[in-house]
């Protein structure tokens, strides 16, 4: 039988490639509402999201990252209060990307998946 690691493990981060960092932080910062947390190195085309104290979101800016949509790959959050999440994304993101924008790529979900409108799925 084979015995379980004893490394005391703990998630880290979460490392999202975009086309687009201070647009997608926008998105993590005014819509989810994470505190963004500064760089030790202060890099441009990186910008690093806190949750719940010590795990992080990493977004990492490239000319070119061919992403295609597939749920089998996705970031997973949760919480406790669905409803107020719900409200919260439908008030700030129309806020945030403007009517137009909205209208045209607006944040959905679908049973427990949502959809930012760079395409990428959140869990």
């Amino acid at each position: 039988m084979t015995q379980a690691q004893s490394f005391d493990f703990s998630f880290d981060h979460f490392s999202i490639v975009v086309e687009d960092v201070d647009k997608s932080a926008a998105f993590y910062a005014n819509v989810l509402n994470l505190e963004e947390t500064p760089l030790p190195d202060k890099t441009p085309g990186f910008r690093w999201f806190v949750i719940n104290d010590n795990t992080q979101i990493h977004l990492i800016q490239k000319e070119f990252a061919p992403f295609e949509k597939n749920k089998s790959m996705h970031l997973a959050l949760a919480t406790q209060d669905l409803d107020g999440l719900i409200a919260h994304l439908k008030y700030n993101f129309r806020r945030l990307v403007g009517k137009e924008e909205h209208d045209k790529t607006p944040i959905r979900w679908g049973g427990s998946n949502l959809h930012s409108g760079s395409g990428r799925l959140l869990d």
